[in-house]
């Protein structure tokens, strides 16, 4: 029964080291992605409903806020991104790959990491 408890313990003990291990902004990278949209989402900047809007959507990860924030157009999105007060917390930004998706409405498969997507 002791071996037991002991074994129990290091298992516990080594779980929790591999856990700490990494740092916070590992930890929140590994759960960061788009999501998709529901018609009650408002954008971030301008507070309208994002589903009225045609064309491609951002999303992005704040250091500081909790959860994605949502924008109705890359070009809300990257307004946000360029105020200083802002664009030194952003931490993960998602754009709609339109070469692969409808303009009037983006597919909400097809996010792509905005640092990797170009013209």
């Amino acid at each position: 029964m002791r071996y037991l408890l002991t074994k129990i313990l290091f298992v516990l003990l080594l779980s929790a080291g591999i856990l700490t291990g990494c740092t916070e902004d590992e930890q929140a990278a590994m759960v960061q992605q788009a999501v998709a949209l529901e018609s009650s989402d408002e954008c971030h900047l301008c507070g309208m409903i994002i589903t009225n809007y045609p064309g491609p959507k951002g999303q992005l990860f704040s250091k500081g806020i909790e959860g994605n924030l949502k924008f109705c157009s890359t070009r809300d999105m990257f307004a946000f991104i360029a105020d200083p007060e802002n664009k030194h917390n952003v931490k993960q930004v998602f754009v709609h790959d339109m070469a692969i998706s409808p303009w009037d409405h983006p597919d909400e498969e097809t996010y792509v990491d905005a640092r990797e997507a170009f013209l």
